[in-house]
């Protein structure tokens, strides 16, 4: 890859229209441009088949490479042929506005072509927003081993964004179980730990493929990219070992407040049983002199003001009985 490279970036979005932008280094940095250019990267969110043909006949993309792009599941990985290059990314996305729904990875493709660069995911993602605000600054940004490694840069800030996100989820989350009864709580907690486990399994392949392109002699670096890279190098790990961290916690906090939501309830149907005892003692007495037989003071005027006295007292003491036992 040299120099002149173009950089094209096409990002597919699982719903809504095809995007395209097209942006150009300049003394500024980066710029919209409303057509391709010579030295521009082209971003395409949601490609169409139409815009999928434009890459195998008009850039040469071979086929095969089109159809890793498509997959959702593309595991990050480095791939050439011919003068075409392949870079799989894993990068994180909303399954909805909610954060409580919890995220998923996908993947985003960026192929090297002479004169151009193309970048293909297939959700909208942050990335091109982080991307651009990276570029100021960097008169070499679409440059395309340097803009690679700012790609790998912005996706392991963005995962450590989500993670953010996520941990605040969880003290939400941990404030409600404390109190919880039902299993509606636990359901976040699985959505989040879900969300953990895409997470991990994308970085960790991120980070095979930041391997793989320190040893490949076709990914030429120049000395000024060796800072840049130890810096992906190092938010990349941070974000492998907060996630694995998160997890652990998170794992663990599912199985104590599982034990709490059964306390819990144990706790209310105590409490429940106790009441039922206190409140069966006037019911017997009212069955008992409501039988058709003699009974004591049942022609008394006075019966009726003892017995409910009675039944009261008797109640009250069982339940002071209780409370000291803390049984209710």
């Amino acid at each position: 890859m040299g120099v002149s490279s173009t950089l094209l970036c096409v990002t597919n979005a699982c719903e809504g229209e095809c995007v395209i932008h097209f942006y150009q280094q300049t003394s500024l940095g980066l710029e919209r441009r409303e057509t391709l250019q010579a030295g521009c990267w082209v971003w395409i969110e949601s490609p169409t088949e139409d815009n999928l043909q434009v890459l195998r006949t008009r850039f040469g993309i071979p086929d095969r490479f089109v159809t890793h792009v498509l997959d959702l599941d593309e595991l990050a990985r480095y791939e050439t042929s011919g003068s075409v290059e392949l870079i799989v990314l894993r990068i994180p996305y909303h399954l909805s506005r909610t954060p409580g729904d919890g995220y998923k990875t996908t993947a985003l493709s960026i192929l090297l072509i002479p004169d151009h660069i193309i970048t293909v995911c297939n959700h909208p993602a942050p990335l091109l927003e982080k991307l651009t605000g990276l570029s100021r600054g960097d008169a070499g940004f679409l440059r395309p081993e340097r803009f690679v490694l700012y790609a790998l840069l912005a996706t392991a800030e963005d995962f450590l964004s989500q993670l953010g996100h996520l941990k605040a989820v969880l003290e939400v989350a941990e404030d409600k179980l404390s109190v919880a009864q039902r299993n509606q709580e636990l359901f976040v907690l699985l959505k989040l730990q879900k969300s953990l486990v895409y997470f991990t399994t994308g970085l960790n392949s991120n980070a095979l493929l930041l391997d793989q392109l320190r040893q490949n002699e076709h990914f030429e670096m120049l000395a000024e990219d060796h800072e840049l890279l130890n810096q992906v190098v190092i938010e990349t790990m941070q974000a492998v070992e907060i996630t694995t961290i998160t997890e652990g916690i998170l794992s663990q906090m599912m199985d104590a407040f599982a034990s709490i939501i059964s306390n819990n309830l144990n706790v209310v149907m105590k409490f429940l049983a106790a009441i039922t005892i206190v409140l069966s003692l006037p019911t017997m007495v009212a069955s008992i002199y409501g039988m058709n037989v003699l009974l004591p003071m049942q022609d008394s005027p006075a019966a009726f003001p003892i017995l409910m006295v009675l039944s009261l007292g008797v109640s009250a003491a069982v339940g002071y009985i209780f409370w000291r036992r803390r049984w209710m």
